[in-house]
């Protein structure tokens, strides 16, 4: 699945939840993070996904110190962010259960009111 068509995938699975997402959206924006761009991400909920691709040449950008800074952002509740990687998500159902397990652990934790 290549960029665009896993972006489309993991948005409507978002939106279906209720999210109000902008594409392309540069974390830094919210202040103290780092300076990438999320393929989705509702400012108001905090709540965001990024597909990685080779095509989209994300793997330098999401780069081990990166990742770190999204996961302490993660671990203080200061954002909820899905990082999924082309390599775990072959087909579109695998993609879809990948979000839709996302967004239900966000809901069961009160941080999703959609």
């Amino acid at each position: 699945m290549n960029e665009r068509q896993g972006s489309a995938v993991l948005r409507r699975v978002f939106e279906a939840r209720g999210l109000s997402l902008v594409p392309d959206f540069d974390l830094s924006q919210l202040g103290a993070f780092p300076a990438v761009r999320l393929d989705g991400f509702d400012p108001a909920a905090r709540v965001g996904f990024e597909w990685l691709t080779t095509e989209a040449g994300d793997h330098p950008l999401f780069s081990d110190e990166v990742v770190a800074a999204l996961d302490a952002a993660v671990a203080s509740g200061a954002v909820h962010l899905l990082l999924v990687d082309e390599s775990e998500a072959l087909d579109e159902p695998s993609l879809v259960r990948i979000g839709d397990r996302f967004l239900d652990r966000l809901a069961a934790e009160g941080r999703l009111s959609a």
